[in-house]
């Protein structure tokens, strides 16, 4: 085929996309980066750093629409949106489609479907706060962070996790402190290492464990499990404290 030919054929197929010639047209990209933890009923099925864009998404339930914060007028700009980093971050999702909001309503994350009384619930900030519209509304700021959790609406807490150390030698103790994410408050009984903490919310752990890098969360009964805490374990120098020959 001669170049000339291969132009008028590639403007054709441009010109008749049906991408281009339906409702739902892709725009210019507008990248966010932010935070989003995604907490199962009995797994965390994700939790990193994720950068998304408002794009076109499809649901089983639900169809193919655009998804980038401009829905049903909610911004005037388009960007990285809740759903649409869900749709990066996993493989299988699921919503039913409302038309009057423009906006899906989901139903299922990576396979744990939503029952009569628990459902996916949206939270976003620092404490964290429900989101007040639907995820293909709500834009998500650089630096956020986003918790998308089962049975939200059933949950006593949200758990936020921290230690005061990350690097601790092996038989040295670390404070992992809890707070309920919603209003920074301490939780009492949170179980972090098979260990509960008081009623400032804290714990003291001795890290007897191996030499390496370590992560755990904490929990408790009823409430949405934490964050992942990671402590690097080094050993013990020849003249620390208690150090024996191993």
């Amino acid at each position: 085929m001669h170049l000339s030919t291969r132009i008028i054929a590639t403007t054709f197929l441009i010109l008749t996309s049906p991408l281009l010639n339906s409702p739902i047209q892709a725009r210019a990209a507008y990248y966010t980066e932010f935070s989003l933890r995604i907490e199962g009923p009995n797994t965390t099925i994700f939790e990193n750093i994720i950068r998304t864009s408002g794009h076109i998404v499809t649901a089983a339930s639900g169809g193919t629409h655009m998804c980038d914060g401009t829905n049903n007028g909610a911004n005037d700009k388009p960007g990285g949106t809740i759903t649409s980093a869900i749709d990066d971050a996993v493989l299988t999702w699921d919503g039913t489609w409302d038309k009057q909001t423009q906006e899906y309503l989901i139903t299922s994350i990576a396979g744990y479907v939503q029952t009569e009384n628990k459902y996916w619930g949206l939270l976003v900030g620092k404490p964290y706060k429900f989101t007040d519209k639907g995820g293909c509304q709500t834009k998500v700021t650089e630096g956020e962070e986003v918790l998308i959790a089962f049975d939200a609406f059933g949950a006593s807490a949200f758990l936020k996790a921290s230690a005061d150390l990350p690097t601790v030698k092996r038989g040295d103790n670390i404070v992992v402190t809890v707070v309920n994410g919603v209003d920074e408050k301490p939780v009492k009984d949170a179980v972090v290492l098979g260990m509960n903490t008081n009623g400032e919310g804290k714990v003291t752990i001795k890290f007897e464990r191996s030499v390496g890098v370590h992560k755990f969360k904490a929990t408790k009964l009823g409430a949405i499990r934490s964050n992942e805490i990671i402590v690097t374990v080094t050993p013990k120098t020849k003249n620390s404290p208690g150090c024996t020959n191993e």
